[in-house]
Parts: C-alpha cells; sequence; structure tokens
C-alpha cells in the first residue's frame, strides 16, 4: 500500500514539474470524460472506454498533485466535485443516445436512471454530511462506477453495464438516506450499531473484492446488447 501511494506521488510530482496543476488535470479529466461521451454517441465503443479510462486516471491525480506541490484547497475539492458531475453526466448521455439510436428506448431510460442514481450518490451523501459527520457507505463511488463502464465499452457490452448502474447505484442511494436516518434518529442508542448493510467496507475487504469479481464476471459472460 505505502509503495502505490510512493508511486502515485513520484507520478504526481513529474506532472506537476511539466505544468500539469492539480486544477488543470480536473479541467483535463472533464474534456476527456465528454470526448468519451461523444465517442459512445458515434459507435465508437471501445475508443470511448479507453478514453474514459484515461479520463479517470487523470482525475485520480489531481488531489495527488494538489498534496505534493502544496496547492491544496476546499474550493478545488469543491471544483473536483463539481466537474466530476458533469463528466458522468457527458458519459451517461452519450450512452443515452446511443441506445435511442439503436430504437431501444428501455435501455435509454435505464440510462437516465443510471444517470439519476450517480447524481444522487453524491448529492444525498454531500446534504446528509451537512448534518451527520460521515455518510460515505454504499459501493458505488465513481471509480466504481467509471469501472464498470470502461469494462462495458471495452468489452461492447454497454447494456449489461448500465443495466448494473441502473439498479446498484439507487441501491447506494437508499443506503445512504437510511443510515441519515439512523444518525440522527431521535433514539440515541441506536445511533451506536448501525445494522450492516448501514456499514463502510473499505476497499480491501473480502465482501467488496467479491462485489468486483460477480461485476467482472456478469459484463464479461453476460451479453445483453
Amino acid at each position: 500500500m505505502d509503495e502505490a501511494k510512493d508511486i502515485k506521488s513520484n507520478i504526481a510530482r513529474a506532472l506537476y514539474r511539466i505544468g500539469f496543476s492539480a486544477n488543470r488535470l480536473t479541467f483535463a479529466g472533464l474534456l476527456l470524460a465528454a470526448c468519451s461521451g461523444y465517442f459512445i454517441a458515434n459507435f465508437k465503443l471501445v475508443a470511448a472506454g479507453f478514453v474514459l479510462l484515461f479520463s479517470g486516471l487523470v482525475d485520480m491525480m489531481d488531489g495527488a498533485v494538489a498534496r505534493v506541490s502544496n496547492t491544496k484547497s476546499d474550493f478545488g475539492g469543491i471544483l473536483d466535485s463539481s466537474l466530476d458531475r458533469y463528466g458522468d453526466g457527458f458519459i451517461l448521455a452519450g450512452l443515452t443516445f446511443y441506445f435511442f439510436f439503436l430504437n431501444r428506448v428501455d435501455f435509454a431510460l435505464i440510462s437516465v436512471s443510471a444517470w439519476l442514481g450517480s447524481f444522487l450518490i453524491s448529492y444525498v451523501r454531500a446534504r446528509a454530511e451537512c448534518e451527520i459527520d460521515s455518510c460515505r457507505v454504499g459501493f458505488w463511488e465513481r471509480g466504481e462506477r467509471i469501472g464498470v463502464l470502461v469494462l462495458g465499452l471495452v468489452f461492447r457490452n454497454p447494456g449489461m453495464a448500465v443495466l448494473i448502474l441502473g439498479l446498484g447505484t439507487h441501491w447506494t442511494v437508499f443506503q445512504r438516506l437510511a443510515l441519515a436516518y439512523h444518525v440522527t434518529s431521535r433514539f440515541p442508542e441506536k445511533k451506536q450499531n448501525p445494522p450492516f448493510f448501514l456499514r463502510h467496507r473499505p476497499r480491501s475487504d473480502k465482501v467488496y473484492l467479491f462485489k468486483i469479481g460477480v461485476l467482472i464476471s456478469l459484463i464479461f459472460f453476460v451479453r445483453i446488447l
């Protein structure tokens, strides 16, 4: 783990030395996400997948660059989160148009469901954390959503990717709403031990890794469109 952090920090220092500030990387990630959405709408799924992968990698580095360059700021985090929502919108809009062009209104609507779920995951957490200390419960963080979309695009199975997100994202929304309700309950004794499905699991957790394995298997072996 420490070795991976060192590698990330070294890459961040190299990016900063050649002129990439954290905010520039944030905007670069947004531009790449927009390009990915354009490629999706034009049926260039594999290219869109690799561009989206690169967008995710770039977006992952902006925070690291801010840390190593000592330019981390509160506004930088706000900007990053806000532009991520634009990026999500470009990608899922591209998928919505893609399915409309295929005359698959059902999957276009599922794409809209994934779009709404992706936005609500972030909104519910931000709103809940105005009232409680933390609301990070749930599986579908942005990294997991991008990962499923990349796999669905590169392996030309976008139908399964949006079906997973169209259903799964709303489960995380429910978990966050349920946790917020649990913590803000009038009965203090209920706050101590939340139910197991409202507990945050780190990415090293076995249950988390099992979920990743199931999702990869679905993308590889269950083809819809």
